[in-house]
């Protein structure tokens, strides 16, 4: 484990009587710094109680691979500042997570780890964690705070190497910003709707790909692409996907190996298997 380190003039103390560790992996620090201090017990969720700690949205973090949340709030008279640190099964969870829930992102340089903030949040994401720092009042004084107590977390983190699923898409033309990575019914349903649950066969276990992309029409299209494990597990989602697609989708032409769509709002769509990879283009302005 990384030691902490001094950030500006703010020295962090670790006292893990009060900050336990977290599934062995980090410690929580105390307090801040002498006014700020972690005066309430932290509280841990673990699997499905995290619908006891989120109001709504508990189903796509277990959908990605979610482990447990340990929530710690820093109290300095009636102000509050709370750390909450998920921790999920592996770094691509973590991402993917963080990708669905910040949007185009607004990073500090100051954090080491790929972060996205605000006055009111700091959001991060570094090897298999994803961390929120909550400041419920809006107080621009308290970023430096909530950045210190970032980094010193961050610090703490390893970052091992990992698959670049984006590398399944193409650069060219790509919107920054619009990359994402699903898993399942939830983080799927963020970006269309191809079908009643599971359409894709991905059962919490398969990532995919998506992003936009700039075309010469007036619209963006989508592209998305899943590669699984093997050819056959490709073959079984192209076929389920076929016959359980939704009923505004309208399949125009198909063969073996790719079909052609057409959905309510006339736009047009594209499957197309290739070995064990499902590839798809969506929001296309013509047949493609």
């Amino acid at each position: 484990m990384k030691k902490p380190r001094l950030i500006g003039k703010v020295i962090l103390i670790f006292i893990s009587q009060i900050a336990p560790l977290i599934s062995g992996d980090l410690v929580l620090p105390d307090r801040i710094d002498e006014k700020w201090v972690a005066r309430e017990p932290t509280r841990v969720f673990a699997g499905g109680e995290l619908f006891g700690h989120i109001n709504g949205g508990a189903e796509l973090f277990l959908e990605f691979g979610f482990e447990n949340l340990t929530v710690c709030k820093y109290i300095n008279d009636n102000l509050v500042l709370e750390l909450e640190v998920y921790k999920m099964e592996n770094t691509l969870a973590a991402l993917g997570i963080y990708l669905i829930k910040t949007g185009p992102e607004t990073p500090l340089k100051e954090i080491s780890a790929r972060n996205t903030a605000n006055p009111y949040q700091v959001v991060i994401t570094s090897g298999r964690f994803f961390i929120q720092v909550n400041n419920f009042s809006g107080n621009k004084e308290l970023l430096s705070l909530m950045i210190n107590l970032s980094q010193t977390l961050v610090d703490q983190i390893d970052k091992p190497e990992t698959t670049d699923l984006f590398a399944y898409l193409t650069k060219e033309n790509i919107i920054e910003g619009s990359q994402v990575i699903f898993r399942g019914p939830f983080g799927l349903q963020s970006i269309y709707t191809f079908g009643k649950g599971d359409i894709l066969l991905l059962g919490g276990q398969v990532f995919g790909v998506a992003a936009d992309f700039s075309s010469k029409s007036t619209k963006n299209i989508t592209r998305l692409v899943i590669p699984y494990p093997e050819k056959n597990t490709a073959l079984q989602a192209y076929n389920h996907l076929v016959l359980n697609m939704d009923p505004y989708l309208e399949i125009l032409e198909k063969d073996d190996n790719y079909f052609i769509f057409k959905d309510f709002k006339q736009e047009f769509g594209l499957v197309k298997i290739d070995k064990n990879m499902l590839m798809m283009q969506i929001h296309l302005p013509s047949k493609p």
